[in-house]
């Protein structure tokens, strides 16, 4: 695989990527079963069911300070960002052509906005808001 092809495959999959995402992977990604590998590493202790969504690296390394106070919470296979940001930050970077305009819309539109949601999930994580978070993502994702 060259280098090109590589670096078209990473990053948030934007509007440049449409033409490659088959009706079963949007049928996975719209019932969130694109998630269900994830249980495998909640079994391991690895992540938890409600916590931040964990970031690709590449992030981490470009907005450390943000994402140093993030990951003080262990990764979750849904949150307070996912599941308030999950449709809206899809319909922003749809309109993107090309691998940098959806980077710069993830970047500037929608990482500081769901860092926002995870220090909120942060400062009030309990028993109860985590019922909470889990009971309105299977809400959402049986409605679809």
């Amino acid at each position: 695989m060259s280098n090109v092809s590589h670096d078209r495959n990473r990053g948030v999959t934007g509007g440049d990527k449409s033409n490659r995402i088959t009706i079963i992977d949007r049928k996975f990604r719209r019932y969130r079963l694109d998630e269900l590998p994830q249980f495998i590493n909640v079994l391991r202790g690895d992540m938890r069911l409600v916590g931040p969504q964990p970031p690709l690296l590449q992030y981490t390394n470009a907005f450390p300070q943000l994402y140093a106070k993030v990951l003080l919470s262990r990764p979750g296979v849904t949150g307070l960002a996912s599941l308030h940001y999950h449709r809206h930050e899809e319909r922003l970077i749809a309109s993107a052509t090309t691998p940098e305009q959806t980077k710069t819309i993830y970047t500037t539109r929608c990482i500081p906005r769901k860092a926002t949601l995870d220090l909120i999930y942060q400062r009030h994580a309990s028993v109860c808001f985590d019922a909470m978070i889990i009971w309105q993502t299977l809400r959402r994702v049986l409605k679809c």
